[in-house]
């Protein structure tokens, strides 16, 4: 089935397939980048997120495809490290996204982001 999530920068009202959802922090840009809290993002295109504390890592496996990231550390294509903000993991979107094989779309005069999967 496909997932449609819409969300805005400095918004804490995510929507996915037309439903309104509230997250507790906001996505928000940094370095030219869109940063999202991995794990809402993560399980909303039906991903298992895992959270390894002591060693500052998230484990994001969905299906055929397992992303190991650490905080403050970039993989191979990331630009951005994964950032600790609010006791949330935020990553940039557009690598996690297409990662997980979803098509991101940035409207910049409204400062909205479309996932499509």
């Amino acid at each position: 089935k496909e997932k449609l999530i819409q969300l805005r920068l400095g918004e804490k009202t995510i929507y996915v397939n037309g439903i309104a959802y509230q997250m507790d922090v906001a996505p928000y840009e940094t370095s030219g980048r869109t940063m999202v809290p991995i794990r809402f993002i993560s399980e909303y295109l039906g991903a298992d997120v895992i959270w390894n504390a002591a060693e500052r890592m998230v484990t994001i496996i969905d299906g055929q495809t397992t992303l190991i990231l650490t905080i403050g550390e970039r993989m191979e294509g990331m630009d951005v490290a994964p950032l600790l903000q609010n006791d949330r993991t935020f990553v940039p979107l557009r690598f996690v996204s297409e990662k997980l094989g979803a098509v991101v779309d940035w409207y910049a005069a409204t400062k909205d982001i479309v996932i499509t999967r």
